[in-house]
């Protein structure tokens, strides 16, 4: 008796399912169209390669800010059908599942963003050599850094997905702008600190800049590619993924390989990322230790201060901000005050700072 032999199956069933809920032709021609009359909407005494920057960065901003909310609205809709408890079930790995949302759900976003950044290529092109508007080396790099932040919106998004919304991170819009702010006044802490030492510039980003973008945009893709897929892998139960998001955070130094020609700056650029990852997993991970889950900034956090040490000589202030941080969330979340408790977190530290930098 012959063998019976399943034919391989090379459809995404995923991609076709978002395909038809989240596109419409009309929205991506309309998009183009729209597009099309503003480049052709030139003021006479406007230059076309100012003309052109300014509709090629005003639409990267609008796509930006398109692709986020049509993936978040892409992912409440399913939630809202029980669909995540169907996909569960599928034979479709965590990845397809990933990159088929990543690519689909903002279609019209990614359309925005190729025609814009096709306006900011011909607009430097248009230039010419006398008058770069933008460096080739930064427009090459946009569509590497487009995915990544459409990754990391993703993986943000899928915070959605948790069950209990009042002590955990669910990636609102006022928690992104709260968690920005704080990385923002940390990150500018920290260069405050750096004015005190002499760091030298680095050889390769000043006489390479194109091969240092580029190798940065890939290894940020790489980057974000994997926790996109690690991300959604975790929401689907599929597997653990704590060791993934630990070796991200741990090897994300390397996201500025350029800088490691010269030690103090590549010391500056870890104490920095470390930084940034240990507030981030803070406000996304917790502060409480599981032994089943073990959160990033319980290695980021000593890697950071060890980086700190070799570079200033002592442990800088600027990580007290972090341990501070943490204890209001711990208090907060031991409240149990009925709000979001991260929210309510990230606003009593700003609160807090802006107080005692008034004192």
């Amino acid at each position: 008796m012959s063998q019976l032999k399943l034919p391989k199956i090379h459809i995404n069933a995923e991609f076709q399912r978002l395909y038809w809920t989240n596109v419409h032709m009309g929205l991506i021609a309309g998009t183009i169209l729209l597009f099309g009359l503003f480049v052709l909407a030139k003021d006479e005494h406007t230059s076309w390669h100012h003309h052109l920057q300014n509709i090629g960065t005003s639409g990267l901003f609008i796509s930006l800010i398109a692709g986020y909310l049509l993936l978040e609205r892409s992912l409440k809709q399913d939630i809202s059908r029980n669909v995540f408890d169907q996909v569960r079930m599928s034979s479709l790995s965590a990845w397809q599942m990933a990159w088929s949302r990543i690519v689909v759900a903002p279609l019209v976003a990614w359309t925005g963003m190729i025609l814009s950044w096709i306006a900011l290529l011909v607009a430097d092109y248009v230039s010419g050599l006398n008058y770069l508007i933008y460096d080739y080396a930064e427009l090459l790099t946009l569509p590497f850094l487009a995915w990544s932040i459409a990754c990391f919106i993703l993986a943000n998004a899928l915070s959605m997905l948790s069950r209990n919304q009042n002590q955990q991170w669910i990636g609102t819009l006022v928690q992104l702008i709260l968690l920005s702010i704080v990385l923002f006044i940390w990150g500018t802490n920290l260069y405050k600190q750096l004015d005190t030492i002499t760091l030298p510039t680095s050889y390769y980003a000043q006489y390479f800049p194109l091969k240092n973008a580029l190798l940065t945009s890939l290894v940020l893709t790489l980057f974000a590619s994997v926790f996109a897929w690690a991300r959604m892998a975790n929401v689907l139960h599929l597997r653990r993924v704590d060791k993934i998001y630990i070796v991200l955070a741990v090897f994300a130094p390397v996201l500025h390989i350029p800088s490691f020609i010269n030690l103090p700056i590549a010391l500056a650029n870890t104490t920095l990322i470390y930084g940034v990852i240990s507030l981030v997993s803070l406000a996304t991970q917790g502060v409480i230790i599981h032994r089943a889950n073990l959160p990033v900034w319980l290695f980021t956090a000593p890697l950071g201060i060890l980086a700190t040490l070799f570079l200033f000589g002592n442990i800088s202030i600027v990580w007290l901000e972090p341990f501070v941080f943490g204890l209001i969330l711990t208090v907060i979340q031991q409240m149990r005050l009925g709000l979001n408790s991260i929210t309510l977190g990230l606003v009593v530290y700003l609160l807090g700072y802006w107080l005692y930098q008034l004192i």
